[in-house]
């Protein structure tokens, strides 16, 4: 009688699953898979990624910091908490992971223009402009990578009309503009913080 081999097969049977859309078994499977092997790190990813499509930020987050802590060099996985951090608009923290995914190795043009998205809502439109054209260099027709690329060119024009239109205050006191339109633009300014 031939022996059936049981290695992984709640893993299996989590991937069938979630194959299907059926993430709720895809999670029992898994999570039994998970006490027999608490350092599997497939598991543990699987189990990441199902997480995050429920938006269950904290478990999607556990899990990929377990997958750290057993493997101190998987890019995606930093990756995966850059974006989990970044979703819940934890930038600072997500820009450092999302940094070493990169250094690692993991330059996706997706994960280069999720680092520049970061990088634009902290701020930083200069690494913003270099991440993204460097994403842009590996994938031209992403439809990621061209969104915040046009997101980078709206807030670099926004920030160089703050420059040198409202922020300069001889060139507020010339008034070119009647008041009524200056205040419309202030307002779509304000709106865009």
């Amino acid at each position: 009688m031939a022996r059936i081999d049981l290695h992984r097969l709640e893993y299996r049977l989590g991937q069938i699953a979630l194959a299907e859309d059926n993430t709720d078994r895809a999670l029992q499977y898994l999570q039994v898979e998970c006490e027999l092997g608490p350092e599997d790190t497939d598991v543990l990813f699987s189990m990441g990624l199902i997480f995050l499509q429920l938006n269950d930020f904290d478990y999607a987050t556990n899990c990929f910091l377990k997958i750290v802590d057993a493997d101190a060099e998987n890019a995606e996985a930093f990756y995966y908490l850059g974006t989990t951090l970044a979703i819940q608009r934890e930038y600072e923290g997500a820009l450092q992971f999302l940094e070493h995914a990169v250094s690692l190795g993991y330059d996706d043009a997706e994960a280069l223009a999720d680092a520049a998205y970061v990088y634009l809502r902290t701020g930083r439109l200069s690494l913003a402009a270099e991440t993204i054209a460097e994403a842009r260099s590996l994938s031209p027709d992403n439809s990621k990578v061209a969104s915040v690329y046009r997101k980078a060119r709206v807030a670099a024009f926004v920030r160089h009309i703050k420059k040198y239109f409202f922020m300069d205050r001889l060139f507020q006191k010339i008034r070119l503009l009647p008041t009524r339109y200056k205040r419309c633009l202030m307002r779509f300014l304000k709106a865009r913080k």
